[in-house]
């Protein structure tokens, strides 16, 4: 794409002209549209597959989302239907989109939420508890991630479990499978099919779950001196 996005502490979303480094551009590069209207520091933001709408997430647990201004595509502004997503007291952590439009947001107090953004409705998923009985004392959810081909997240959390949902209709989303790493999880990814999952712990880390046999396959120990914070696939089925 020829876009940027970038989303920092000073609660402002930037958009960015991402070809000024193309071959034979020898301009200055343009100031970069400043999008603001968040009360707190932004920890996450994301595109939508089809490059048309952005969404924000902010440390004080509220997602907004932004698309170009009608009859003026280089102006972004706010989505005035649906544009202020909320379903957590505490902050967000990670927000990811999937090729369908819905959005998943992850939070320090626990929970996932996914997203209709036409409608501003959320369907949280099964929390994490120290204590699940009077679900107080939430474990913080690090990371969430989509398969590119198939309607199925994965997330992460502080409570050393990598677990993976499909989420393919509106009410039906279900647990298919969960992985002991064996540490707190910072991050995780999913390949293009959803078949398998990756986890970077707090050890430094990385674990590979075997999705439909839901077992762990390989350990890359240690793959950094300290905790991961991301991991990635490939696209396509070699580097």
């Amino acid at each position: 794409g020829q876009r940027l996005a970038s989303a920092g502490e000073d609660r402002t979303v930037r958009l960015w002209d991402a070809d000024v480094a193309a071959p034979g551009r020898t301009d200055d590069p343009p100031a970069p549209q400043v999008l603001r209207g968040h009360a707190g520091g932004l920890c996450c933001v994301a595109f939508s597959h089809d490059g048309e709408t952005v969404v924000s997430g902010s440390w004080d647990g509220e997602l907004r989302l932004w698309a170009e201004k009608r009859n003026d595509r280089r102006l972004w502004v706010e989505k005035q239907a649906g544009g202020r997503l909320r379903a957590y007291s505490r902050s967000l952590t990670a927000v990811a989109f999937a090729p369908n439009g819905r959005i998943a947001s992850a939070s320090d107090g626990g929970g996932i939420a996914l997203w209709n953004p036409d409608e501003s409705t959320s369907r949280i998923l099964s929390g994490h508890w120290r204590d699940p009985v009077d679900k107080q004392d939430p474990y913080v959810m690090t990371d969430v991630a989509y398969s590119r081909r198939a309607s199925r997240i994965a997330y992460g959390s502080w409570d050393r479990t990598v677990r993976v949902w499909e989420v393919g209709e509106t009410g039906s989303e279900r647990q298919i499978a969960e992985f002991d790493a064996g540490t707190k999880v910072w991050s995780v990814a999913l390949n293009d099919n959803g078949s398998q999952v990756a986890a970077g712990g707090d050890d430094g880390g990385v674990r590979l779950g075997d999705v439909p046999g839901k077992r762990l396959i390989r350990e890359f120990e240690p793959a950094h001196p300290h905790v991961v914070r991301s991991v990635a696939y490939s696209p396509y089925a070699r580097w």
